[in-house]
């Protein structure tokens, strides 16, 4: 997985936001942590993911970039919604990924 600089992070995963990298990037995170990505294809704003169901080979080939993590799946739409919303207020658009590249 690849990570943009700045990652977002719900109230629960920015407990401790090193230490849940670090369980993330070694396969260990707890089983209810979901990350949100910039979508695999064109016409998407963000896609949810459950970390656990991540492992797979396909995955290794075609690295997803992280920018938000959260516990728990209400945690994720919550977190999902604001970033949507940022994007809104500060560029008055949808392109999330071209707002996140330049942040």
């Amino acid at each position: 997985m690849e990570y943009i600089r700045n990652i977002y992070y719900g109230e629960k995963a920015s407990e401790n936001k090193l230490f849940t990298k670090w369980r993330i990037d070694h396969g260990k995170p707890p089983g209810d942590t979901y990350v949100l990505t910039l979508p695999q294809y064109n016409g998407g704003l963000l896609e949810r993911r459950k970390l656990s169901g991540l492992k797979h080979k396909f995955y290794k080939r075609h690295p997803l970039t992280v920018v938000g993590v959260a516990r728990g799946y209400e945690e994720a739409v919550r977190l999902a919604a604001d970033i949507v919303r940022e994007v809104y207020e500060k560029s008055g658009g949808f392109d999330v990924k071209g707002f996140l590249e330049e942040r």
